[in-house]
């Protein structure tokens, strides 16, 4: 929809010009302007010279980051250390009601996370284009999603209740039926324009209620579409109505119609915390934070029973079939996968995968910070297999959750990514070399 790419363009270059710093005047004097004509200057201080202005700026920049990275750090490690300590007053209470009947559950050693002196990555992190470059974790930045979308109720009522409806409500079955609900009242106001009982929507009606009141964006859409709402006589009494009024823009009314048919939600991209760490940081014994597993409370109490599974299929002769349930059921364990990547000058390059990426993002990611990104390189996994880019499998069909390290290889006759340098990763990369923890 025309009408959708242009809203989201609009607001990808205002976030962008946002970042661009405060303006200037026409008739201010500029660096890179022609000098105003008159008399020679007085002889003044020295400024420092374009080149100087520019390193200065990127070094202030560079800070900036910092300071925001470690802002960042802090206040994600926090946030897990207050999930852990939450996680074993639930397994505790779950401890104490089990030993009652009797039984003694086996839950997830939390007090191993809460105490890991290093931890491999801080979290898993998000960020969205149209509400700027700010990146949080998940549940921050679709509140941002979410706020900025009801900002923009106010310009483009009809654009951002399409958007609201599809971004901010978790269960997409009810907004299925929302959006096939909503088009059922446009379809019977267009093909039946004169005919009164088709206008009216009564709010108390238990079929609005339930697929559209209950779906955020769906009471916005009607009011942004030309509804109104009125108090009219109903049985003995007076009920609230949607009311689309006689003269009502049938054409804007279809126009939202295939909007909202075609519109689609605005899903964070997930941020990839790249890292270059140095060989003594790469050695380390990590852990990983509670965001890279997808434990349910049901799963937790199914951990003893899983684990006298484990013990019991131990003595047993198993089929091919069954070691592979067995394994499928222990990546769904997972959410997110960390990969390490050890070049041959012994810098290891981490970023945060999806488990459901395939293996070509992998190629991808390391594409991204090669000094030379067509450079032919191999990828090694640990038992020696080699990863091709054109690989369709995701990495958790290719046993790479939830961590992994591999080894990058330059091909047979392929020149080194940096050159006449020994550096095969981008220098802003290597600037960022920092301790864990």
């Amino acid at each position: 929809m025309d009408a959708l790419k242009k809203f989201i363009e609009k607001k990808r270059s205002e976030a962008k010009f946002k970042k661009a710093g405060r303006g200037h005047r026409m008739d201010e004097p500029s660096g890179g302007g022609a000098r105003p004509a008159g008399p020679a200057p007085v002889q003044e201080r020295q400024h420092p010279s374009k080149s100087s202005q520019l390193a200065g700026a990127a070094a202030l920049a560079r800070h900036q980051q910092t300071q925001q990275q470690h802002s960042a750090s802090s206040r994600s490690l926090a946030v897990i250390r207050a999930q852990a300590r939450k996680q074993l007053e639930e397994e505790a209470a779950a401890a104490a009601g089990a030993a009652e009947g009797g039984a003694t559950p086996a839950g997830p050693r939390v007090t191993e996370l809460e105490m890991a002196p290093n931890l491999a990555v801080n979290g898993v992190y998000y960020k969205c284009a149209i509400i700027g470059g700010e990146v949080l974790p998940k549940a921050e930045i679709q509140l941002k999603i979410k706020e900025f979308l009801y900002e923009q109720l106010v310009e483009d009522g009809g654009i951002s209740s399409c958007l609201i409806i599809h971004s901010c409500n978790p269960n997409k079955e009810k907004v299925q039926t929302c959006v096939q609900t909503l088009s059922t009242y446009v379809d019977n106001i267009m093909q039946q324009p004169a005919e009164p009982k088709f206008r009216r929507i009564r709010q108390s009606n238990r079929a609005y209620t339930e697929r559209v009141a209950a779906v955020e964006g769906g009471a916005e859409f009607l009011a942004a579409a030309g509804f109104q709402c009125e108090q009219l006589p109903h049985g003995d009494g007076v009920e609230a109505f949607w009311v689309f009024p006689p003269d009502g823009d049938l054409e804007r009314l279809q126009l939202l119609r295939d909007a909202l048919l075609g519109a689609e939600p605005i899903v964070p991209e997930l941020d990839r915390n790249v890292r270059a760490l140095m060989p003594s940081q790469a050695s380390r014994q990590v852990a990983l934070p509670p965001d890279f597993f997808a434990i349910s409370p049901e799963e937790l109490k199914r951990e003893q029973q899983l684990r006298a599974e484990v013990v019991e299929n131990m003595t047993l002769l198993q089929t091919r079939a069954m070691r592979e349930r067995a394994e499928q059921r222990e990546l769904r364990k997972y959410r997110y996968c960390l990969v390490r990547v050890r070049f041959p000058d012994g810098i290891t390059l981490q970023g945060t995968f999806r488990v459901l990426e395939r293996v070509a993002s992998i190629f991808a990611f390391l594409r991204e910070n090669l000094v030379k990104p067509d450079t032919a390189f191999d990828l090694l996994t640990p038992t020696g297999h080699q990863l091709s880019p054109d690989d369709p499998t995701t990495l958790a069909e290719a046993k790479l959750v939830p961590s992994v390290l591999l080894t990058w290889q330059p091909r047979c006759g392929a020149a080194p990514p940096g050159g006449t340098t020994t550096a095969y990763l981008l220098p802003e990369l290597m600037e960022m070399i920092e301790e864990l923890g």
